[in-house]
């Protein structure tokens, strides 16, 4: 898995600023980038165009996950520690990439296929990570 250092925050206004699980996530967009903000880690930036309809999730989120923001089945956003899941995700072909917050760098997306159900994801990295699931396929 390659990792590539998280883009600069951008100057000027962001075009969403989001709070999601009370205050504990934090999401804003610049375009199709968007940062990811957990405290106390300072905002991460990825590419993920499917920010606009994500809502607070916490009922789906399993294993080591805090929080997930989500807008099933086309897009998932899992923050937490060692092994993040999910319960009922629905079956598909999804682009996966992992958020180091801690380091502040960003996985290579990966193609991943999901059986459904309660899934469960071995983060690569220790420390405060999160995951972006796009659904890609059927």
């Amino acid at each position: 898995m390659k990792w590539h250092p998280s883009p600069a925050l951008p100057d000027g206004s962001f075009d969403s600023d989001r709070r999601f699980a009370a205050d504990s996530v934090q999401l804003r967009r610049k375009g199709t980038l968007v940062w990811i903000d957990v405290p106390p880690a300072l905002p991460v930036g990825f590419e993920f165009g499917a920010l606009t309809s994500l809502f607070d999730e916490p009922e789906i989120a399993a294993g080591g996950t805090e929080a997930v923001i989500a807008s099933p089945p086309t897009a998932y956003v899992l923050t937490g520690r060692g092994e993040l899941g999910l319960q009922d995700v629905t079956t598909g072909e999804y682009l996966a990439t992992w958020i180091d917050l801690e380091a502040r760098e960003v996985s290579e997306g990966e193609r991943i296929t999901l059986a459904g159900g309660d899934e469960r994801f071995a983060a690569p990295r220790s420390g405060l990570v999160a995951l972006a699931l796009t659904r890609i396929g059927r």
